[in-house]
């Protein structure tokens, strides 16, 4: 037994190693064998299944192409109709093939189609005489001027314009005792010189208004119901809108027909004078003593070269602490009204007494262009 155990030690001894693979040679191991296949799919088409349903395709947009929305109505938004929040909109293909809202805009006058403004834009004057306003028409297609009308007598555009003049029939019943002249003249333009030596304005109808009966022209002698006295004569207001009744009075509360001033404010100069002078007064007075009525005026009224273009000012009676009394606007002179101009504005009748008042005039644009302090005048 130990020699057979021998002989085993001795032939594994003798038998020789099989030397190492060269790393240069590929061995070929072969494909493997299916019935040792690990079960990984081949290469090549798998197939999941049947593709899931997703609805069906959307046709391309065309002119039958209808949308539904909360925008639409319940038969919904189809090609060609009106959208948008002006209305003008249309809904049409876009590039990426769906229908949408497109030229939603309308013109300055609210309307659809393309405007005709040769007219000018709405808002501004326009016609023969300057006194008609752009509008749009019905429509919204074109702008208009339908209201022209020819400037009144105080170079307005107020087709009634309101006279507080002396009524008349002819040239006679115009002259002006408050008017003394040598010639022609000394009197305004138009007028002429009685062999009196007084002023005569011209006896005139307002051709916007044929049936408001014939009156003295500006300059004249004011309507009696304002002029009792007969002291007064008629200007035209700063905006050309009206004829004011200057100086014209009843008997007063100092007792007869002379003037009766009973506060005045020395106005003071801002703005480097561009606005209101040195030199310019306003005055309260008394014109009627039953029932009592008091006018503010500025008398004299010493205007600078931008006066005249002021956008937006009015005149006020204000205390320290700027309570007080609006009176009305300093209107923007007219183009076409005659220089000598006059403006009245009716005032309380209280008493400025206890406390500083000042006459203010403010503008909306510049602030406060002109003020002067209220000091009482003795009566004569």
């Amino acid at each position: 037994m130990n020699r057979l155990v021998c002989i085993l030690v001795l032939a594994s001894a003798c038998i020789p190693e099989p030397p190492a693979p060269d790393a240069g040679v590929t061995v070929d191991v072969g494909q493997p064998d299916a019935a040792v296949d690990a079960g990984e799919p081949e290469a090549g088409v798998i197939d999941t299944g049947p593709a899931p349903d997703s609805g069906p395709v959307e046709p391309p947009c065309d002119r039958n192409t209808v949308i539904f929305g909360p925008d639409c109505p319940e038969e919904g938004c189809a090609y060609g109709d009106t959208c948008g929040q002006t209305g003008c909109g249309q809904y049409l293909c876009s590039t990426e093939g769906t229908l949408e809202c497109f030229f939603d805009e309308a013109n300055i006058c609210g309307g659809c189609d393309e405007l005709d403004d040769s007219a000018g834009q709405p808002g501004e004057t326009c016609g023969a005489h300057g006194c008609g306003t752009v509008i749009c028409n019905a429509d919204a297609t074109a702008t208009i001027c339908p209201d022209d009308n020819p400037r009144n007598v105080c170079g307005g555009c107020a087709a009634r314009i309101t006279a507080n003049a002396k009524q008349c029939l002819d040239d006679s019943d115009c002259v002006n005792p408050n008017q003394p002249c040598a010639n022609d003249g000394d009197c305004s333009e138009g007028h002429t010189c009685t062999p009196g030596g007084f002023c005569r304005a011209v006896c005139m109808q307002d051709e916007n208004n044929p049936f408001s009966g014939r009156f003295c022209s500006p300059g004249g002698p004011c309507s009696s119901g304002l002029d009792q006295c007969g002291t007064g004569e008629t200007r035209c207001g700063r905006d050309g809108e009206r004829m004011v009744c200057f100086r014209g009075r009843s008997t007063t509360s100092c007792g007869d027909c002379e003037r009766c001033v009973v506060w005045r404010a020395e106005m003071d100069q801002r703005f480097a004078g561009s606005y209101i002078l040195n030199g310019t007064v306003a005055v309260i007075e008394n014109v009627r003593a039953t029932p009592a009525r008091h006018l503010l005026v500025f008398d004299p009224l010493r205007l600078g070269e931008g006066a005249d273009a002021l956008p937006q000012t009015s005149v006020y009676i204000l205390n320290s602490q700027d309570q007080g009394y609006p009176l009305g606007t300093f209107a923007r002179a007219s183009a076409g009204r005659p220089p000598d101009y006059a403006d009245s504005w009716g005032v309380p009748t209280i008493d400025f007494e206890g406390e500083p008042w000042r006459v203010v005039l403010h503008d909306a644009y510049l602030g406060i262009i002109s003020e002067g302090l209220l000091t009482p005048v003795e009566s004569p």
